[in-house]
């Protein structure tokens, strides 16, 4: 009986060895959400690495804050103290009037073909609510007033997915570019990264 029991133990212990890597547990699993900073927007936003490849910081670009996943590019904005004299955090019209002039500046000014009617769709994050304006263009074939941050290639389809957002005092822009309509759980993870979102942001010891 005693020689039986030493040898299950033999056999447990040999198991057990060559389940785990001498030395430790193994490499620690990468962490499932991380966080970036831009000093230009004066944000700082977490996400899913699976979900954002690169992080990019651009002070001259229309979207200063950009993060790009697979299957499509978020861009990030600010217009600083916009709602400086608001008494009180706006709501869908206030919204609506700056969806007019993203608008106007894509299809008058840079010319692009909607080729389904806008719609609007109203988000909460952080408590407070939010628009979602979706678009959805043809590329035209004369780019010269083209946007430098809608794809450059003409024939081609975009959506373009802004998403308003008021934090007081500033106004800011998330908007999704991609070649392809995105899914719902997309637009959820966009939510989810505004509603996370650190605003009037500084940056932690070592400039991050």
């Amino acid at each position: 009986m005693r020689f039986s029991l030493l040898i299950a133990a033999f056999i447990a212990a040999a198991a057990l060895a060559a389940g785990c890597p001498r030395g430790g547990s193994g490499p620690a699993a990468p962490p499932e959400t991380t966080t970036a900073y831009s000093a230009e927007v004066g944000l700082r936003v977490t996400y899913r690495p699976a979900d954002y490849s690169s992080i990019s910081n651009y002070a001259s670009s229309e979207f200063p804050f950009q993060l790009t996943g697979k299957d499509y590019t978020l861009g990030i904005k600010r217009l600083a103290n916009v709602g400086i004299l608001l008494k009180k955090d706006p709501q869908a019209d206030f919204f609506k009037f700056f969806a007019q002039q993203v608008r106007f500046d894509l299809i008058d000014v840079g010319k692009l073909t909607p080729l389904k009617p806008e719609t609007n769709e109203e988000f909460t994050a952080q408590g407070k609510p939010g628009l979602r304006q979706v678009l959805h263009f043809s590329i035209p074939k004369e780019m010269e007033n083209l946007p430098s941050f809608v794809p450059q290639e003409p024939g081609k389809e975009v959506w373009i997915y802004y998403h308003h957002f008021y934090f007081p005092p500033d106004y800011y822009f998330f908007v999704a570019i991609s070649k392809q309509a995105l899914a719902q759980p997309q637009l959820d993870s966009i939510v989810s990264l505004i509603n996370t979102a650190q605003f009037q942001a500084q940056p932690l010891p070592g400039g991050k």
